[in-house]
């Protein structure tokens, strides 16, 4: 099975509303919908909002990661840093990038939805 072929496959399972397109079609479809503005401005709004609510908290972080309490030696340094790094940047990082891929994922589907029927219209 070749690369492509393998690839149309992948993205059918994810978005079944491709099977109502003819095979060859798919890939262009899919494109199309990570190509579309509507999606780039979302991404970049998604990030300027993010940065705008925990752009500061951020760069605070970037000096100050570890407590300075902790008693560190060289065994459990990478533990606290870890320990830190988790505990600190959890809500100011982690959690709004899943919020930001979980809304680019809805974003994309509804796209391809949307070109799908775009395209089932033009070609009946």
């Amino acid at each position: 099975m070749e690369k492509s072929e393998k690839r149309i496959d992948d993205i059918t399972k994810m978005y079944p509303v491709l099977e109502k397109v003819p095979r060859e079609e798919r890939l262009n479809i899919f494109y199309s919908s990570v190509k579309s503005p509507i999606f780039w401005l979302t991404l970049v709004g998604l990030i300027i909002v993010w940065f705008y609510f925990f752009g500061l908290d951020v760069i605070q972080l970037s000096g100050n990661i570890v407590d300075a309490d902790a008693n560190i030696n060289r065994r459990t340094s990478f533990v606290v840093y870890a320990i830190s790094l988790i505990k600190k940047g959890f809500i100011p990082v982690v959690l709004p990038i899943l919020v930001m891929l979980f809304t680019m994922f809805k974003l994309r589907g509804y796209l391809i939805k949307k070109n799908v029927e775009k395209f089932m219209k033009k070609n009946g």
